[in-house]
This record gives C-alpha cells, sequence and structure tokens, in this order.
C-alpha cells in the first residue's frame, strides 16, 4: 500500500472546553451531561440546548412590527 495513500491532515482547529461545572440531564438518556454540550458524552446523540441570540428574538420583533404597520396601511 501507498504512503501517500491516505491524506492525513492536521488539525488547527481549537477545541471547545465544556463546562462541567453546570450540567443538565440528556433528554435521551437522562443522565447528566455539561449544558454547552451538542453531544451527548453516554449515548451519543445530539442534544439541543442552545438558545437563539438576543440580537435574533428582537430582530423577528420589529420585523413583525413593521409588517403590522405595513399591513394596516399606517404608511
Amino acid at each position: 500500500m501507498d504512503k501517500g495513500y491516505f491524506d492525513f491532515r492536521k488539525i488547527t482547529e481549537q477545541q471547545d472546553e465544556l463546562d462541567f461545572k453546570n450540567k443538565v440531564p440528556c433528554p435521551n438518556c437522562k443522565k447528566p451531561i455539561p449544558q454547552d454540550a451538542t453531544m451527548c458524552l453516554y449515548c451519543g446523540e445530539e442534544v439541543y440546548f442552545h438558545k437563539k441570540p438576543k440580537w435574533f428574538v428582537w430582530t423577528a420583533i420589529i420585523a413583525i412590527i413593521v409588517f403590522i404597520i405595513f399591513a394596516l396601511g399606517g404608511f
């Protein structure tokens, strides 16, 4: 087998540090995992604890208000 067959690359990304002080139960297996984890360390399922950023929520609220004003013929 040729040595160049496998194209190994060095990982240059910084690993995320998980906060093991703040744990929440996994929605699948109910074992405690860090609240900022994206995957359960026990069952391997993906978990979604992340909330939408505040700017996203405010942008949506403003867009809805502007839409209602235009729909009612305010401008």
